[in-house]
C-alpha cells in the first residue's frame, strides 16, 4: 500500500449569514488547502465532498461537481458523500483508499455544511425518518455547541444519556 498524508489544509470562517453560499465557502477552502500544500490544480485527480444536509436545507445535490466547478477543477472525478455526521470522515477514508490503491496521487477532501438554522418543520421531518421526535432549541444552528447558549443543549444531552442508562 502507498503512504497517505495530508499535504495542506484550508478553512473558512464559520458564519450564520444566509447570503453566503456554501459553494463559495467550499471553493475558498479548497483554494486555501491547495495554496497551503503548494499543489497545482492540474495535479488533483479527484474531489470528495462530505456533506449531510445540503439536499434538504439548500435544495442542492451533488456538491462534488458544484464545488469542483466553482473551484476550477473541471474534468476530475467529483463525488459528494453523505454519511450523517461522519460525512467528512468517510470522504477522507474514500480518498485515502483511492491513493492507497494507486488510482490517484492527489485527492482533495472537503467537509462542508452550511445549515445555519434548520426550520422546525425540516427537523421534524428528519426525526420522523429516523423514527423519533425532534427536540427544538430555538435560535440555534446545527452546531449547537458553538452557540452562546450551548449549556442548555449540553444539559439536555446529559439528561438524555442518564435516561438511557436508567433503562
Amino acid at each position: 500500500m502507498r503512504e497517505v498524508f495530508i499535504a495542506g489544509v484550508g478553512q473558512t470562517a464559520v458564519t450564520k449569514e444566509r447570503e453566503v453560499r456554501g459553494r463559495y465557502l467550499g471553493a475558498a477552502a479548497v483554494q486555501a488547502a491547495l495554496t497551503d500544500a503548494g499543489i497545482a490544480q492540474a495535479d488533483v485527480g479527484a474531489l470528495y465532498v462530505g456533506n449531510m444536509l445540503s439536499g434538504i436545507l439548500a435544495n442542492q445535490q451533488q456538491l462534488g461537481g458544484l464545488i469542483a466547478d466553482y473551484t476550477g477543477l473541471t474534468g476530475i472525478e467529483a463525488v459528494a458523500i453523505e454519511a450523517a455526521c461522519a460525512s467528512g470522515s468517510i470522504a477522507t477514508l474514500a480518498a485515502m483508499a483511492e491513493i492507497e490503491c494507486g488510482r490517484y496521487d492527489c485527492v482533495l477532501v472537503l467537509g462542508a455544511e452550511h445549515d445555519v438554522l434548520v426550520p422546525p418543520s425540516q427537523a421534524e421531518q428528519i426525526a420522523r425518518a429516523y423514527g423519533t421526535e425532534a427536540e427544538i432549541f430555538p435560535e440555534m444552528g446545527h452546531a449547537m455547541m458553538l452557540e452562546a447558549d450551548w449549556k442548555t443543549v449540553a444539559d439536555r444531552v446529559i439528561e438524555w444519556l442518564r435516561g438511557l442508562r436508567a433503562q
